[in-house]
C-alpha cells in the first residue's frame, strides 16, 4: 500500500514484472456447480492505534461502499 500511495519505493525481479503486466491473462472465472448465489467478503485488518493515513482512507471508502 505504501508503494501504491507513493510513500515508498520497491524493486521487483524482472520475471515478476512480466507476470504482473497482465495478471489476469491465465485466470479463468468459472461458476461453481449448483451455486446460484455466489458472493465474497473482504476484511481489512489493521492496528487501531495510530493507523497510517492511507489505511484510514481505505477503511472509510470500504465503509461507504457497504452502506
Amino acid at each position: 500500500m505504501l508503494v501504491g500511495s507513493g510513500q515508498a519505493v520497491a524493486f521487483y525481479p524482472e520475471k515478476l514484472i512480466k507476470v504482473l503486466q497482465n495478471p489476469l491473462e491465465n485466470i479463468r472465472y468459472l461458476p461453481l456447480a449448483g451455486k446460484s448465489n455466489q458472493s465474497f467478503e473482504f476484511k481489512l485488518i489493521f492496528k487501531v492505534e495510530k493507523p497510517h493515513d492511507i489505511v484510514q482512507k481505505v477503511a472509510k471508502i470500504l465503509q461507504l461502499s457497504n452502506n
